[in-house]
């Protein structure tokens, strides 16, 4: 229900930052990786961790790949 909730806002929106998941739904970012780890598990979405730095802390884009792929995290 709410996985599937999130899996089509993702497919929607193409690629969104982690902080405008938790806003949308209204969890913490504890709960929000939980429920994203079986999407991520079966490569249904993908990650990507950009490193802005030493003093900043990093975004987290989350998106639908166009075709399955297997599972991967990106760190820029």
């Amino acid at each position: 229900m709410i996985l599937q909730s999130i899996y089509e806002y993702v497919k929607q929106t193409g690629r969104i930052e982690e902080s405008a998941l938790l806003t949308h739904f209204h969890l913490r970012k504890e709960g929000l990786d939980t429920l994203l780890a079986p999407l991520l598990k079966r490569s249904k979405i993908h990650k990507t961790v950009h490193q802005r730095g030493e003093n900043l802390t990093p975004i987290i884009y989350y998106s639908c790949p166009a075709r399955q792929q297997i599972a991967s995290i990106t760190i820029v």
